[in-house]
């Protein structure tokens, strides 16, 4: 009696370190390719179909597309100027996003610099109150005057 098949095998491609997402730090990864192959008396003979390729992080054990290699997290100053866009965008006065920064330790020349690139050129001034605004916000969050 002749006993054959297939089955799925593992290949490891290689190693080395990648930003995993799902960590969200620098971790050990194995890069591993998958297939199926033929067998005779349950030994692999040879490969039948390529079933593809994947990383695999040594700390979580998340699998991911083999472009998880070149992703870069943003920087701390990145993060920080998305912070600075959302807070504005959300409504909060440019003075008052400048404050949070300077009291999270950024240098006031600094926070002053990021606030100013976020919010552009067209900032809008309540005609009321006199507070500044990101050009998006349509009412006044200290007053509610209109910001047309």
């Amino acid at each position: 009696m002749i006993i054959w098949g297939s089955r799925g095998r593992m290949k490891e491609i290689g190693t080395g370190e990648f930003n995993c997402p799902g960590c969200g730090t620098r971790r050990q990864y194995i890069h591993k390719q998958a297939g199926r192959w033929f067998t005779l008396y349950f030994i692999p003979i040879f490969k039948m179909q390529d079933l593809g390729e994947f990383i695999e992080c040594q700390t979580c054990h998340r699998t991911y597309q083999t472009g998880v290699l070149t992703y870069r997290p943003p920087t701390d100053t990145q993060r920080a100027l998305l912070t600075v866009r959302s807070a504005l965008e959300s409504g909060t006065p440019l003075h008052m996003v400048k404050t949070k920064l300077v009291n999270a330790g950024v240098e006031e020349e600094a926070a002053a610099t990021a606030v100013r690139i976020e919010a552009g050129s067209d900032v809008k001034t309540c005609p009321s109150c006199g507070f500044q605004y990101h050009p998006k916000v349509t009412l006044c969050a200290n007053c509610g005057a209109s910001l047309a």
